[in-house]
């Protein structure tokens, strides 16, 4: 059987939010279209202003092939069964232990709580919870990697912790709370499906998980907008023209997105390091980003540009910079990028605070 999962629509009134309703209505059509029956949504389906459920219980009833499971997040804590009337929505507003097919593999629904942590709830229920043919679905921090991840919401919410993976061995976790796409060992933030602000970057995805053969397959959500907020790192080089020509050329080809795609993208550029011409280098800057629409219209940021006038500096910050990517540094998701070791670098040569 393949499940479908996602997290942190955030959903609102509609006509505030259109594009959120787009984009679950595109899993949707996508997991009908692939013949798939069953979606789990791991939390903060509702913004917390959001209390009205009407418009998203017209998409159950219209997409009545597919079991919605549901748990409450941390923005939508009140949400329970008594608000929908589809027959195809189950919300599990207790912890839940739940067999969603005939592999035998258990599902273990926790809904969000306040003041506790996943592994006390785990533990109070491990018992009926058969090792390493269980999945955890829950909603809060994977504490096995920065402890406050998401900038809009600091401190942490609900953690689950590495002892508690080792301990209690789920087979695998899907999480919401974290609106960045994430994979990790045994834990997996499908992330959310539709980027709510300039800080949500990339091509959106949801996952579908087969629990026969245990894999996950990725799959991109068609939204309205994609959003790209990038820092480039400019070095003093003889040919500065053509290196940040060929980073911009590089960064786009990353971004994996088709020439029709361009129209709906919005980019915010920050451009730092040392340039022997700043005005110069905001024309290319320009020319090259001329496809896509610029967040707010504040056009490229080059505040932390300096100009470079030291030639004993610049071949220092050169020969630095060769160092740094003959290491090759592939970082994880809670690591520097190669281009902010290299940032840190030039500030450290050129004497900047």
């Amino acid at each position: 059987m393949k499940i479908a999962v996602t997290a942190d629509t955030h959903l609102t009134d509609k006509n505030e939010h259109p594009e959120r309703y787009n984009s679950l209505n595109n899993i949707l059509d996508k997991l009908s279209s692939e013949g798939i029956n069953t979606l789990i949504i791991a939390g903060d389906l509702f913004d917390e202003s959001y209390q009205n459920y009407s418009e998203f219980d017209e998409i159950t009833a219209t997409y009545d092939n597919i079991d919605f499971h549901i748990i409450p997040g941390n923005h939508d804590l009140k949400i329970n069964n008594k608000y929908f009337t589809s027959k195809n929505v189950e919300i599990y507003s207790s912890p839940t232990i739940k067999k969603l097919d005939e592999s035998g593999l258990i599902f273990f629904f926790i809904p969000y709580k306040r003041d506790m942590t996943m592994g006390e709830v785990i533990a109070s229920h491990f018992q009926k919870l058969p090792r390493e043919n269980w999945v955890l679905v829950g909603h809060g921090d994977w504490a096995g990697g920065i402890r406050e991840l998401n900038p809009l919401e600091p401190g942490v919410y609900m953690p689950l912790c590495q002892k508690d993976i080792t301990m209690f061995q789920p087979a695998q976790v899907f999480l919401g709370h974290i609106h960045k796409p994430i994979d990790e060992e045994c834990i997996c933030y499908p992330g959310s499906p539709c980027g709510l602000d300039i800080t949500e970057t990339g091509k959106r995805r949801f996952l579908v998980y087969d629990t026969e053969n245990r894999s996950i397959k990725p799959y991109f959500v068609d939204t309205d907008f994609i959003y790209f907020s990038e820092s480039i790192i400019i070095l003093p080089l003889d040919d500065e023209t053509k290196y940040l020509r060929n980073k911009i050329k590089e960064m786009i080809e990353r971004w994996n997105i088709k020439d029709k795609e361009k129209i709906n993208t919005i980019i915010r550029i920050k451009v730092k390091g040392y340039s022997s011409n700043k005005r110069k280098l905001e024309e290319i800057v320009n020319e090259e980003f001329s496809e896509f629409t610029f967040y707010n219209n504040e056009g490229v940021n080059t505040k932390e540009v300096h100009v470079s006038e030291s030639i004993e500096q610049e071949e220092i910050a050169r020969k630095v910079a060769e160092k740094i990517k003959d290491i090759n540094w592939q970082p994880s998701w809670n690591q520097p990028s190669e281009d902010e070791i290299i940032f840190n670098a030039l500030k450290i040569i050129y004497g900047e605070k």
